[in-house]
């Protein structure tokens, strides 16, 4: 019985040892996908803070003007240029 217990502790520990190392390869692995990660995250962050600086640019009503001054097709809608229909109907008068 001793002699069982000796070798399932001889065969344990190398075993143990082996795991540990299979372990600490996949925890590297994992923490160099974890760095490769973060630094595609700040990138997009970085990309989305310029997006969002281009948008209020852009949402800024002098640029919005200068934009539309700028199209070729643009008409601006007053009073000259917008067409009104009034429906009847025969009861009432105005449909509405």
């Amino acid at each position: 019985m001793k002699r069982v217990m000796t070798i399932v502790m001889l065969v344990s520990i190398p075993l143990v040892l082996l795991a540990l190392v299979i372990q600490s390869a996949a925890h590297y692995s994992l923490t160099s996908e974890l760095r490769l990660l973060e630094k595609q995250q700040a990138v997009l962050v970085e990309a989305n803070r310029t997006l969002l600086s281009e948008i209020s640019q852009a949402a800024a009503r002098e640029r919005v003007e200068a934009i539309v001054r700028q199209a070729d097709r643009f008409v601006p809608i007053g009073p000259a240029n917008t067409l009104r229909i009034l429906i009847q109907s025969a009861e009432d008068g105005l449909d509405g």
